[in-house]
């Protein structure tokens, strides 16, 4: 009995609060890069535990990419101006975001400026987007 633990409740929760903050995990991103694209939402999936939204860029080579891009849980989204109709598929708009580790065309979304100029902040943090630059447009710089 000496080497039975005083608090297993104490010790499960410790656990599982661990869980919880690896789950929340920024670490596959570059949060120390953001990347701006401008283009035109495929789909845009308002779900738990994350929304998303599909976009489709055209290189300075014409080569189209598609960006999976996520964001916060629509519990917390709804609060900063997000609804489950804030796109639909053809709407362009202007996004920035950390960009994968792994060179991914995949990002944490910072903001987005929408086609009628109103801007809305992802979970990504950092600001409203920035004019876009021509040559960035569906390509993530170095």
């Amino acid at each position: 009995m000496a080497n039975t633990p005083r608090h297993p409740v104490l010790i499960a929760m410790l656990l599982a609060s661990s869980i919880a903050v690896a789950h929340h995990s920024n670490a596959a991103y570059d949060m120390r890069r953001d990347v701006t694209i401008e283009g035109t939402v495929q789909e845009y999936q308002w779900t738990n535990p994350h929304c998303w939204v599909k976009v489709q860029t055209i290189d300075s080579d014409g080569v189209a990419k598609v960006w999976n891009l996520e964001f916060g849980t629509p519990s917390l989204s709804i609060r900063t101006g997000w609804t489950p109709s804030t796109f639909k598929p053809g709407d362009k708009a202007r996004f920035v975001f950390h960009p994968r580790t792994d060179g991914a065309l995949s990002g944490v979304l910072s903001a987005v400026t929408l086609d009628n100029g109103k801007t809305l902040r992802g979970s990504g943090g950092g600001g409203p987007p920035a004019a876009a630059p021509a040559a960035a447009a569906g390509t993530a710089p170095p």
